[in-house]
């Protein structure tokens, strides 16, 4: 499975935020890597993510969680989005 990836704009001004710490989870829970948004407001995970062949059905079945820690100026956040299985 590829990297996951989220934007994280402003809620008032709609403008990217830089610096800002986003954790990714799979439905199930489980961590699978954080990743810092760089100056368009995009944080990557870093890698193809590895998950066993018996669970994939169920992984993209549920899709992943990007979780924004929270700073002084702006609230956490939470996101959902799909994972969409490709051929090789």
């Amino acid at each position: 499975m590829e990297n996951l990836n989220v934007r994280v704009t402003d809620a008032d001004t709609g403008q990217p935020l830089e610096g800002m710490l986003v954790k990714f989870y799979l439905a199930s829970g489980k961590a699978v890597g954080s990743a810092v948004t760089n100056s368009r407001g995009v944080a990557i995970t870093n890698g193809p993510l590895s998950i066993a062949p018996s669970t994939v059905q169920a992984v993209a079945g549920g899709g992943y969680y990007a979780d924004l820690e929270g700073d002084g100026t702006h609230r956490g956040a939470q996101a959902h989005g799909p994972i969409e299985l490709g051929t090789v």
